[in-house]
């Protein structure tokens, strides 16, 4: 069980101390280069941010499975709560040095609340919803919600040269699918999958140099 643990919270837990005890030089504008990587594309107001990132994920793709009851409205309430408190938080700050980032950012997190109202939608008991609240209606929802972004996603990338991997792994904290319950049932989602494998894998790679640089 520690092991188990010990990655997911002790990552966010190093990385949020070693970026703390450096936030004067990085507001200064000579912030250590070891940790470059994890605040370079922030602003330097904003150079916790890749901690809050991660303490996302860890909440929503960890902690909320253990959440009572798995698979219930109440669980599903809760990452509801999580997403969009973190989505209130990314509007109020725009936390990226660039504005295309930001309007990314700001549209992965959309999608992530999204998935868990649609999630609340579809564990409304059957007889209590409207005729075009179902699977397939919330399934497509979801789907068309999923293209702009998608797009997006694309046009920035060949128009960025450098796009910060952490927007693409938003992504990654969005395990729902229509019909499915939150952590428990997690389904494939081909477009957001097809975008992000290559971020994903350049995250791993600078989170590796800074672990090794530390």
């Amino acid at each position: 069980m520690f092991a188990v643990l010990l990655y997911p919270v002790g990552l966010p837990v190093a990385v949020g101390v070693a970026l703390w005890k450096s936030q004067e030089e990085i507001l200064a504008g000579s912030g250590p280069a070891a940790l470059e990587s994890l605040y370079r594309d922030y602003k330097p107001s904003c150079c916790m941010w890749e901690v809050y990132q991660l303490l996302q994920k860890v909440a929503l793709i960890g902690l909320l499975g253990f959440v009572p009851p798995r698979g219930s409205l109440f669980q599903a309430t809760v990452g509801l709560f999580l997403s969009q408190f973190m989505l209130t938080a990314m509007v109020r700050t725009c936390p990226y040095a660039d504005s295309r980032t930001n309007a990314l950012a700001i549209a992965g997190q959309m999608v992530i609340t999204f998935s868990y109202f649609a999630t609340i939608l579809l564990k409304v008991r059957e007889e209590d919803r409207c005729d075009y609240i179902n699977n397939e209606n919330v399934g497509m929802a979801m789907l068309l919600v999923n293209i702009p972004l998608g797009l997006y996603f694309l046009y920035v990338s060949r128009h960025h040269a450098h796009l910060p991997a952490t927007v693409c792994n938003l992504s990654l904290s969005l395990p729902l699918s229509a019909g499915s319950s939150p952590l428990r049932d997690v389904s494939s989602n081909p477009a957001r999958d097809a975008t992000c494998a290559l971020m994903h894998r350049r995250t791993r790679g600078r989170m590796s140099r800074t672990t090794t640089k530390i």
